[in-house]
């Protein structure tokens, strides 16, 4: 840039104490104002794609089934059984006994909770076992296990 030599005011030949800018002082304003101009918009642009992406990626991120959301792991069940709490039907019944006596593990027993609070199978069958306490159990040579409930004949045969 060139030098800017202030002028006084009784130098300058109008006398109103303006002092004219050197060649190219002006337009070099314009230009850097209209660059910062563009690197604000590009930025403030930026910011929003940003947020959108995270928001997408969130909205993506939530599981689609609201059952999915309270099991942490999903098992693909078998047929004609439903699954919650992580665990399926014929897992609920293999630890039914050991759950009534309270032998599981905090882990387990939160699964078997959630599942029978949910299933439309096994809630109403621990609800009956509850109130027929007194049934027999017998294991199978093919592993599985049958138990009778004294006063209402329900059979549960498990795996």
């Amino acid at each position: 840039m060139a030098e800017n030599k202030q002028q006084s005011p009784d130098n300058n030949p109008d006398g109103s104490g303006w002092v004219e800018c050197p060649s190219g002082e002006i337009s070099g304003m314009v230009n850097r104002l209209a660059r910062q101009q563009k690197l604000s918009a590009a930025g403030k642009f930026s910011a929003g794609a940003a947020a959108l992406l995270i928001g997408v990626g969130i909205w993506l991120s939530q599981p689609s089934n609201p059952e999915a959301a309270n099991d942490s792991q999903q098992v693909t069940a078998p047929d004609g059984e439903f699954q919650f709490g992580s665990i399926c039907c014929s897992d609920v019944a293999q630890y039914a006994a050991a759950f009534r006596k309270g032998e599981l593990d905090e882990e387990k027993t939160a699964q078997i909770s959630q599942h029978i609070a949910k299933c439309p199978q096994c809630g109403p069958n621990f609800e009956r076992a509850a109130r027929e306490p007194q049934a027999s159990t017998r294991q199978l040579p093919n592993q599985q296990t049958v138990a009778v409930l004294a006063h209402s004949g329900l059979l549960i045969v498990t795996r």
